[in-house]
């Protein structure tokens, strides 16, 4: 039998559903009887062809509901996908001393260190800090002036 050639919208749908069936998510609630029919016997293996043929309609409608058009099954499967992947990335509280942070940041070579402020808003990181230090008074907060951390890299 020939193998059938897929676009890289259809890839992506394959890849897409893998990733529903890898994390136990279902996706019928999204679909209509018509495409999960369509979904199912692409993922049989059919072509837009022979799924046309199946549920009549014509090749061109068929790639349409499966990847071109929106709403397609594509899109709706991969708005569901990101509604799901961030909603479950939990921010994780990291708390650390003031020692912690300094030989975390000492350890660090120098270069990396300056690189790394250079391409930080200085201006928002100490807006930022005053900010943290009006919510948490009890938590001092030293806030070193710009001019003073502008000095002390190497800009």
């Amino acid at each position: 039998m020939k193998e059938r050639k897929l676009s890289n919208q259809q890839e992506y749908l394959l890849g897409m559903v893998e990733k529903f069936k890898q994390h136990g998510l279902s996706y019928d609630d999204l679909l209509t009887e018509r495409e999960r029919l369509i979904l199912t016997l692409f993922l049989e293996g059919g072509t837009n062809v022979s799924i046309a043929e199946e549920v009549g309609l014509t090749k061109q409608r068929v790639s349409h509901i499966l990847v071109n058009k929106s709403p397609s099954i594509y899109s709706k499967l991969r708005g569901r996908w990101q509604s799901y992947s961030y909603g479950s990335k939990s921010v994780k509280e990291v708390k650390l001393t003031k020692e912690e942070v300094l030989s975390k940041l000492e350890s660090l070579d120098r270069e990396v260190l300056n690189d790394a402020l250079k391409s930080l808003n200085l201006a928002h990181l100490k807006k930022i800090l005053r900010e943290a230090e009006r919510q948490y008074p009890q938590e001092p907060i030293i806030i070193h002036n710009s001019e003073d951390i502008l000095n002390d890299l190497k800009f």
